[in-house]
């Protein structure tokens, strides 16, 4: 074998040596140009996934449950948009956030409170305008009717909190403004603090309930216009307000509705800081589903932006989800590898010439 090589096949390697490490540049060259450019994000799941029974059982089971968890998108207000974190912490608790984002001044004046709770409440135009409904047909997973749902009556007029009358009737959004808005129209004329007497002498402002004994106020959470944002902040940062939220948990625990509850802590509230507000969000079930190819995890990336700049175009801000944390990851996955095969066979072609020393 050591003389065949060192007699005939040597003989030929020499004579055409410039012809093959040709051939061999021009080889690595394609083999790199089609890893550069025809390499990209699948544009639908792999067929193995699809035929194999458990595999696609599996999506099937985490689409469809996700344990128990849906996905949601909430719209911050106060945050940078591009850089949300000066500092990385060793936890979640040590993250320093960047505070000095847009839309907290906007969001603040009795206009900018008023677009908040338009785009709260925009999931109740329903079904027909594609807003809330329980297919992917929509934005925001609730019951496709349009209008808000009917809330339990005595419940609003006795506690001053609002609780669907039908259990099953899901709203689609967790909304801090919503509940100061309800506050502000239950407490206004200080119609629950009243004796009959001393509401039936305020009948403009007050209402008495003489099923339930109680003084209630006329007025409904939808004729609030915003408050001046001096008065707004004062409130919305009040013990008054806070002893509120804390008796509608109260209210709905005893009702048995404490699934609401689950999430607000998490999906909607605010932040103040010893500048004033710092951090505002407020959170809406989606119906993305659990698997998104790229193209259409910036469908879905649109749509929510359109769902913004309609309903609320003045108060800056921007919309985050669990969807787009794979969206930008995608981005960045496919020119990473282009990058890095590319790298790989330069290196690799460097490393066989320096080794075999062929140009000789």
């Amino acid at each position: 074998l050591e003389s065949t090589f060192q007699g005939a096949v040597f003989d030929v390697l020499s004579k055409w040596s410039s012809v093959f490490v040709g051939v061999w540049f021009l080889a690595t060259l394609l083999m790199g140009m089609c890893s550069v450019l025809l390499v990209k994000a699948a544009d639908r799941p792999s067929p193995a996934f699809a035929k194999h029974t458990a595999l696609r059982g599996a999506e099937i089971l985490l689409d469809a449950f996700r344990d128990g968890k849906k996905p949601t998108v909430s719209f911050v207000f106060g945050l940078d948009p591009e850089e949300p974190l000066l500092e990385w912490g060793d936890s979640h608790e040590q993250n320093k956030p960047n505070y000095e984002g847009s839309g907290l001044s906007e969001l603040m004046s009795p206009e900018g409170q008023q677009q908040l709770l338009k785009l709260c409440r925009a999931p109740d135009l329903g079904r027909k305008l594609k807003a809330r409904c329980d297919g992917d047909r929509c934005l925001i997973d609730g019951h496709g009717q349009r209008g808000s749902c009917k809330r339990h009556e005595k419940t609003w007029r006795v506690e001053g909190v609002y609780m669907p009358d039908d259990v099953l009737c899901g709203t689609g959004r967790y909304c801090f403004m919503e509940e100061f808005a309800r506050y502000w129209a239950f407490y206004d004329g200080s119609c629950p603090q009243r004796g009959k007497a001393d509401c039936d002498s305020v009948p403009k402002q007050c209402s008495w309930d003489a099923e339930a004994n109680v003084c209630y106020s006329k007025k409904d959470e939808h004729e609030y216009a915003g408050l001046p944002e001096s008065e707004f902040l004062k409130e919305l940062s009040s013990e008054s307000f806070s002893n509120y939220l804390q008796h509608r948990a109260n209210v709905l625990h005893a009702a048995g509705r404490a699934f609401e509850l689950k999430h607000d802590n998490q999906l909607t509230g605010f932040r103040f800081n010893a500048k004033g507000l710092s951090f505002a969000w407020v959170s809406f079930n989606a119906t993305y589903p659990y698997a998104n190819e790229l193209s259409d995890s910036e469908r879905w990336w649109s749509r929510w932006e359109k769902y913004r700049k309609r309903f609320a175009p003045d108060i800056g801000g921007f919309h985050t989800t669990e969807l787009y944390l794979f969206m930008e990851t995608q981005k960045e996955v496919v020119p990473t590898i282009r990058v890095a095969v590319g790298l790989a066979l330069v290196v690799s072609y460097v490393a066989l010439v320096l080794t075999l020393q062929n140009w000789r």
